[in-house]
């Protein structure tokens, strides 16, 4: 399968949430690569009575939200793929964020799934009846009850925040990588960056050409 283009027409991030009643059968959180692959399974099986619940404006998970410079797979794209949908086409053997993002939602598209999806849609809250032998969410678009609970958000959903002493009183610009301000210039600025995982090992050498001086804060 191709990945998807500029000229791909995917439904508009933001859109209304999917029509449907508020007793689904099965209700699946997140609409990353494993909440699609679960919605696209159950689409194989004759099954449609089910809703996929994203906080967020658009499919993708993690690589909808994380658009930070360099941002890109460290693991081969050929395998970081939908079994049931291979792309021939990647630009490279590690393919940039932007590339699997537009792969993620043309599958999407090209499965039915998105008419499954409700944007908008953070899951608060879930509890099971064992007298209604159903689960109970709480959304931020209301009450939602169902039969089978699949949880698939991915562990990298929300940024993670140091509790550093001062941060909060310090006047500088600050941002987490997961939530990049490509409005703010770096340009001959001094730069902290917290943290030497997949993302800064990634994002530092885009933008050390630019700044002035990077101090970069190991925890081990």
């Amino acid at each position: 399968m191709p990945a998807a283009t500029a000229a791909t027409a995917f439904p508009p991030p933001g859109s209304a949430p999917a029509a449907g009643s508020d007793e689904v059968d099965i209700a699946i959180v997140g609409s990353g690569f494993s909440g699609l692959a679960m919605a696209y399974r159950l689409r194989r099986d004759g099954i449609e009575d089910f809703v996929l619940l994203e906080k967020s404006t658009d499919v993708g998970g993690t690589w909808s939200d994380n658009d930070y410079p360099g941002c890109a797979c460290d693991v081969p794209s050929h395998v970081y793929s939908f079994s049931f949908a291979p792309n021939p086409d990647w630009s490279t053997t590690y393919s940039p964020q932007a590339e699997i993002r537009d792969y993620i939602r043309d599958v999407a598209d090209r499965e039915g799934l998105y008419p499954h999806v409700r944007f908008g849609c953070e899951v608060v809250e879930s509890s099971w009846s064992d007298e209604a032998q159903r689960w109970t969410l709480e959304t931020s678009q209301g009450t939602i009850t169902a039969r089978v609970l699949i949880t698939a958000p991915g562990p990298l959903s929300a940024p993670s925040i140091p509790q550093l002493p001062g941060l909060a009183s310090f006047t500088g610009e600050v941002f987490h990588s997961a939530r990049w301000n490509h409005e703010y210039d770096l340009r001959g600025k001094r730069v902290a960056v917290v943290g030497t995982g997949a993302s800064a090992i990634q994002f530092l050498p885009k933008i050390q050409p630019d700044v002035a001086k990077i101090h970069l804060f190991q925890r081990t």
